[in-house]
Formats: C-alpha cells, structure tokens, sequence
C-alpha cells in the first residue's frame, strides 16, 4: 500500500504537477519516517531551500553515509550563495508549471486523455482530495493527458475544438420540430379553408388565418430554442 502510494507521488512528480505530489509524499512519510527515497522526491518538489535542507538532513540523520542527500546538501549551498540566481530559477520554475498545467487543461478539454481507476482501498484522504469519482464504476478515477510534444501540441491547437455533438443535435431537432410544425400548419390551413370542410361558401380565410397564425407562432418558439441552443453551444466551444 505504502510503496503504491509512493510510486504514485512520484509519478505526479515527475509529470510536474509538484503541488499535487508533495501531500502524497508527506503522507507515506508519515508513515514511513525512514524513507529515504520519499524524503529526496520531497526535497524536489519543495520550494524553499530551508525546506528543502530540513528533508536532507533527515535523510542523514537515518543515513549518514546518503551520497544523494550530501551531495544535494552541497548543490543547495552554492545555489545560495547566489540569491538572485536562486530567485530567477524558482520564479522560471513556477511559469513552467503553469503552462504545463495549462497545456493538460487544453489537452483534457479537447478529450486527448486516458482515465486511470483507483479502488477505495488504495485511495488515502489526501488522494481523494485530487481525484474524481465515478458512481457507475464505484471507483475513483483521474484523467491523465496524452503525453504529447510541444510540435505536437502547437500542430494541435492550429484545429478547432471539436463541437458539442449532443447540444448540437438537440438544437438542430429544434429547428426541424418548428419548421415541420409551420409547414404542417400552412398546409392545414389551406385544407381546413377549402370549401365544404366547415362552410360551402367559399374559401373560409379566417379559419385559415387562425391555424396558419398558431402554426407560425408555435413553429416560432422551437426555431427560437433551436437558436439559443446552438447559440450556447458555439459559446461553450470558443
């Protein structure tokens, strides 16, 4: 369960979402004060340099031989004597994110992702928090975009989203609805006028009027819902 979990952070980690991993991390830590390899994947996915030595001196204190955390020890002391080079490299760090985070948004919403499941008893409180559930499978699950180049990526926003098929659909019903119910009036209406179907005397205008009227207001409303529907379906895409 605890390697899972650990394997998962990591995971996380290194597809650079840093924020998500690190409560992960801390939580197999919890458990697992001595691991050595949790402590290094916190160390990196921390911001600040005195958070980071607090985790490679923890390392030591369990390992004091630990070449990894001496040498990130000493990474992290040259690193300091140059604070603005430090800040710069932070603040580039955090601009990275953000538009890797940006790019699996654009990814997920034009459906380049696969979903990933999780049983219940492999999901800790802290992973719920990040993760979706789903009542049909009665699992939770996550959607991981399609790992995809930056060419790819730049080759794959030059195409516009795909539209809402479904909204689509049910506007374009809409509009069929409303102009059959029109055409339907306008025939019925001339039938209904012709003499000897209420009155021999001649074509009946008023009856006519009065179906061709409600045929055209009623056709109206369904081209009018039609419209509105394809209207917020072409907004939802942009």
């Amino acid at each position: 369960m605890a390697k899972d979990e650990l394997e998962y952070a990591i995971s996380v980690a290194k597809e650079g979402d840093k924020g998500k991993a690190i409560p992960l991390l801390k939580n197999v830590l919890k458990t697992d004060r001595n691991n050595e390899i949790g402590w290094l994947w916190l160390a990196f996915c921390l911001d600040k340099t005195e958070d980071k030595k607090y985790c490679l001196d923890e390392i030591l204190r369990f390992n004091p031989s630990s070449e990894q955390a001496k040498k990130a020890l000493e990474q992290l002391e040259s690193d300091s004597s140059s604070p603005s080079t430090n800040e710069g490299m932070r603040t580039n760090d955090k601009v990275k994110q953000y538009l890797q985070h940006a790019k699996e948004e654009e990814l997920i919403k034009r459906n380049l992702y696969s979903t990933k499941f999780y049983d219940k008893k492999e999901v800790s409180k802290e992973m719920k928090k990040k993760l979706f559930y789903s009542e049909t499978e009665q699992k939770y699950y996550e959607n991981i975009p399609y790992d995809v180049t930056d060419e790819e990526f730049n080759e794959i926003m030059k195409i516009p989203p795909l539209r809402n098929k479904t909204n689509s659909t049910i506007g374009e019903v809409f509009n069929a609805i409303g102009m059959l119910i029109i055409f339907i009036g306008f025939v019925g209406g001339i039938g209904a006028g012709q003499p000897g179907f209420l009155s021999d005397s001649g074509f009946n205008w008023q009856l006519a009027f009065i179906i061709w009227s409600s045929a055209f207001f009623s056709g109206m409303i369904f081209l009018g819902f039609g419209m509105i529907i394809e209207l917020l379906n072409n907004i939802n895409n942009k």
